[in-house]
């Protein structure tokens, strides 16, 4: 187990990822080709050739609830973030004409939730996460909100959100001008994924956190499984490894979207100590999810097989 000092402001602002200074490109594709995935997985995909993603979570706000708080939050928040927005965008942005985007992902934490007795911002912390974007009347998307799918204490009553504490419930990112969205849609995932390994998808893409200490969760990105393993070489170790759970999305800035492996292993526990709100010092115990990591690094395919 790894001790680590935990500072309650950890997410304020995911708004350092890099700005933009090239021209737009070209549109990311936003439907995905039936023939990339297995026939069993086909009927997930609506006319529209958009994924039916997972449903509700069970004891967590709902998509509903994370836009309406990520509403909220704009409106009273805008003069502290729209700097940042305008700086990661490369370009001006009007904010009286903006809305909340009509599709929300939800992107599941690597950690186990943690018990009620922990302090309320630890806990949003290292919450599973929605993020919501921010869009113009014609649908472009010029920020992000990332809303703590654990914050049940909160209420948003005629627009605002009542009393109650937002410590580490919120962070927010502008999208620079040559991005299209963040976080990269599922279906363009998907078709990159089965371009990158020659192989069909036979999950329908998992969006994951990673370590919110070494990954915004803006950078969440999304985990498929195909149906025949690929050998992947590893950034800078350069070692090789046989896969069939792979992940697509963003790299280390808004400009490398790339494909991944896990790092670190799956399962375990981490332990970090922390100043509580009234200055005791505590520390948490941090269950790693089955089947999770917390951390990824960017590869190429060696052989498709």
């Amino acid at each position: 187990m790894k001790s680590r000092n935990l500072v309650l402001a950890l997410l304020a602002s995911a708004s350092t990822l890099g700005c933009a200074d090239q021209a737009p490109t070209a549109l990311a594709r936003q439907s995905v080709d039936l023939d990339i995935l297995v026939p069993e997985l086909r009927s997930v995909v609506d006319r529209d050739g958009r994924f039916q993603l997972r449903g509700e979570p069970s004891g967590e706000i709902s998509a509903a609830t994370a836009k309406a708080l990520a509403g909220a939050h704009l409106k009273h928040a805008i003069p502290q973030v729209i700097g940042g927005w305008i700086a990661d965008r490369g370009a001006d942005i009007d904010v009286t004409a903006l809305s909340i985007c009509d599709r929300v992902f939800y992107a599941t934490s690597p950690y186990e939730p943690l018990d009620a007795r922990v302090d309320l911002p630890v806990r949003m912390a290292f919450s599973s996460r929605w993020l919501v974007g921010a869009c113009l009347p014609d649908g472009t998307q010029v920020g992000s909100i990332s809303v703590a799918s654990q914050a049940t204490h909160l209420v948003v009553k005629d627009g605002n959100i009542l009393p109650g504490n937002l410590s580490n419930v919120f962070t927010t990112s502008g999208v620079p001008l040559d991005i299209q969205n963040i976080p990269v849609w599922p279906e363009e995932a998907a078709s990159r994924t089965a371009s990158l390994t020659g192989a069909r998808l036979k999950t329908v893409p998992e969006l994951v956190l990673g370590d919110p200490f070494e990954n915004a969760a803006q950078l969440a990105r999304w985990r498929s499984t195909i149906e025949r393993p690929v050998s992947l070489e590893l950034e800078n170790s350069k070692s090789t490894e046989f896969l069939d759970d792979v992940y697509f999305g963003f790299g280390s800035t808004w400009h490398s979207k790339t494909l991944m492996a896990a790092r670190g292993g799956a399962g375990g526990t981490r332990t970090f100590g922390y100043e509580s709100p009234g200055g005791v010092r505590r520390e948490v115990t941090l269950t790693i999810r089955p089947g999770y990591s917390q951390n990824y690094t960017s590869g190429r395919v060696v052989d498709k097989r």
